[in-house]
């Protein structure tokens, strides 16, 4: 999954939602340097990204997307995910979106002095370009696409995903709402061990 639901997963554990946010760049020895409960929500990241490539209706998604998008379906099926979960956001939260964003910002800006250099980076844009909020529309998710894009080393059709989105909305967020439930309790079991 991408930010959106990392993020929601960890929240509102400060630095748990800080560390599970910013879980994919971090390597090696730099982990020790980060404080302690960053360091369990890198821990969370990586739990949760293996759940994930373990659930059915999660392989099923990249199953649906791996012929036009190859090596990419599972980065894809990641960010869309966002967008089902921010499609789907009354059923998971009380709080709206936008606030739900605003109060997210608000930790990453608290945190920021323990944010190394490039998690800054990103959270200063994630905040100043309201990604959160824009992961439920077709702007956010073509605007993340293109950064896919940019960054793809393989030959690909990413170009061509947002077609791939709403050519199979419905069995793609079906697929998200068998799922995300699930991660959902495992997430917060792990959350209560770990604590």
């Amino acid at each position: 999954m991408n930010f959106l639901a990392h993020i929601f997963l960890s929240f509102p554990h400060e630095l748990l939602t800080v560390g599970n946010c910013f879980g994919d760049f971090v390597k090696g020895k730099n982990l020790a340097l980060l404080p302690e409960k960053i360091q369990k929500g890198i821990s969370l990241h990586r739990f949760i990204d293996q759940q994930t490539d373990q659930n059915i209706f999660f392989r099923q998604t990249v199953a649906r997307l791996r012929e036009r998008q190859g090596a990419y379906a599972s980065v894809l099926a990641d960010l869309f995910y966002d967008y089902f979960l921010s499609k789907n956001w009354h059923l998971f939260s009380e709080m709206p979106v936008d606030v739900f964003a605003k109060k997210v910002y608000e930790i990453f800006e608290k945190n920021h002095a323990n944010l190394p250099l490039d998690w800054q980076k990103i959270a200063i844009s994630m905040s100043n370009y309201n990604w959160l909020v824009h992961y439920g529309s077709r702007f956010g998710i073509e605007k993340s696409l293109e950064g896919i894009a940019k960054r793809a080393t393989f030959e690909n059709k990413i170009g061509a995903a947002w077609h791939d989105l709403e050519s199979n909305y419905e069995e793609l967020n079906a697929d998200f709402l068998q799922f995300f439930p699930t991660i959902r309790q495992e997430s917060y079991v792990w959350i209560e061990k770990n604590l």
